[in-house]
């Protein structure tokens, strides 16, 4: 087989795989629905078959389509949609829909009313009797037969407030995005709060293994949950302790978590590379693969331990690694969220780390070694540049459109630095809209569902869904 067709049929297979994974996240249509919905199936009946005797057959079309939703054998359904049975349960088309003819405006009118009233009983009857199943039935399933519906009317009231949206004003936007601004501002609100209020550190002793690290330390300073021990001077020592606080409040506060930091969770602040050498040279128990794998960074945890290394000559870049690093550290405690989850890893502690810090400068996503280093490097400036990201994620849109089912998926040695952008969008969305769902969803990822799963039964919708989803609120939140 050529190699072209080769790579076609893999792609094929691929396509369909990845399909048919998306179909099976709902199961065949719930054996429930359909004694609840006998009522709405008569309705929709007498609708359809008013519209054929009236010529309404583009209207009568749409009333069929939406009826087989809940009805798949509906023999009249069927039988008018041009199907015909073969055997026991396969239904082959034999034809199309009726074609529409020029109907009186009279009847038109008419149906709108009759079709108006069929679709106020199913938002004020049956979706009503569908959510209070026990045990309930998915999310996704309910929400496609809502989404049928609006076939009949796509600006129907009551449709639009069972898919999420609110009016507001004259128009009609994502309920998320409502609250948003006040969301925004309260986090920015407490971020300050809580730095301003952190507490005076109080002074503690070194600890035998950092008195043998032939470093001059200035001092060991303690709040609780956290310990700075560093060679810079005792006012950043004193500033960077009361910011670790603050972070893990920061965390359990928009988080709605009370997640506890590492036993033992100390911070080493050094004020220049080669201190940072030393350090891994003399501090026990550090292995070689550690010490040559700390060469290229400026931060890095102590493998299996809850002590984490920061050094650098800017003062701002150890600052924003201290909100950093200790936020990390509280993903993991909480919801198992590490470098494997990396759009949740990197956009949750950048978003959360800047509020703190007003800087996002410091991520764990490293340079492609594959022939984009010059596409890495443009990107990375034009982020440190550019205050605010949401704005620049509204701007491209347009021509750059998120990929969620990739970028969910991907580990941080998968990403490149242009992931960051959606991933810190992702997690602003969680954070100043999704906030009833996030709890739940982070949940699940902490239990090891995959994302795909995990937000089927969350927000009952598909990935690329919630996508979209996503990038409409991005549009509806945009600041004045």
């Amino acid at each position: 087989m050529p190699k072209s067709r080769h790579f076609f049929v893999l792609l094929l297979g691929f396509l369909l795989v990845r399909g048919l994974q998306a179909q099976l996240l709902v199961q065949t249509p719930d054996p429930r629905i359909l004694p609840l919905a006998k009522e709405q199936v008569e309705m929709m009946e007498e609708l359809a078959r008013w519209c054929h005797r009236n010529g309404l057959f583009r209207e009568k079309n749409r009333t069929l389509e939406v009826l087989l939703k809940f009805d798949q054998d509906h023999q009249y359904a069927r039988r008018e949609s041009g199907w015909q049975r073969l055997g026991k349960k396969k239904w082959v088309r034999v034809r199309g829909f009726r074609r529409p003819i020029r109907s009186n405006p009279e009847m038109k009118k008419q149906w709108k009313e009759r079709s108006t009233a069929l679709l106020n009983h199913y938002c004020t009857h049956l979706a009503v009797k569908l959510q209070e199943l026990k045990p309930p039935i998915h999310a996704m399933e309910l929400r496609r037969l809502t989404e049928s519906m609006q076939v009949l009317s796509p600006k129907h009231e009551g449709l639009r407030i069972l898919l999420g949206e609110r009016l507001v004003g004259r128009s009609w936007k994502l309920k998320e995005s409502v609250p948003t601004k006040a969301y925004r501002k309260r986090l920015a609100n407490h971020a300050k709060l809580l730095l301003d209020g952190a507490g005076e550190p109080a002074a503690v002793p070194l600890t035998k293994p950092e008195k043998e690290a032939a470093l001059k330390w200035t001092e060991a300073q303690f709040l609780p949950g956290v310990r700075v021990v560093g060679t810079v001077s005792k006012e950043e020592l004193k500033s960077s302790c009361q910011l670790a606080r603050a972070a893990i409040n920061y965390v359990r506060m928009s988080m709605r978590n009370s997640v506890e930091p590492f036993q033992g969770f100390t911070i080493y602040l050094l004020d220049s590379r080669e201190e940072a050498k030393r350090f891994f040279h003399f501090y026990p128990g550090i292995s070689d693969q550690n010490r040559r794998f700390a060469e290229s960074l400026s931060s890095c945890w102590l493998s299996g331990s809850s002590k984490v290394v920061i050094w650098s000559e800017s003062k701002k870049m150890r600052r924003e690694w201290v909100a950093r690093q200790t936020v990390a550290m509280l993903l993991r405690q909480g919801w198992n969220i590490s470098t494997k989850n990396a759009a949740l890893f990197e956009g949750f502690g950048l978003y959360l780390s800047h509020k703190l810090t007003g800087e996002r400068s410091t991520w764990y996503v490293r340079p492609s070694r594959y022939g984009r280093q010059g596409s890495d490097r443009d990107e990375a400036t034009i982020l440190k540049k550019t205050k605010d990201w949401l704005r620049l994620a509204r701007r491209r849109l347009r021509n750059t459109p998120p990929k969620y089912r990739r970028l969910l998926s991907l580990s941080v040695n998968q990403m490149v630095t242009d992931d960051l952008l959606d991933s810190y969008v992702f997690a602003a969305y969680l954070l100043e809209a999704a906030v009833g769902k996030r709890e739940e969803f982070l949940h699940k990822i902490g239990e090891g569902k995959n994302f795909e799963h995990a937000v089927t039964e969350v927000w009952g919708m598909d990935v690329p869904a919630l996508q979209e989803r996503v990038k409409r609120w991005l549009k509806e939140t945009k600041s004045r």
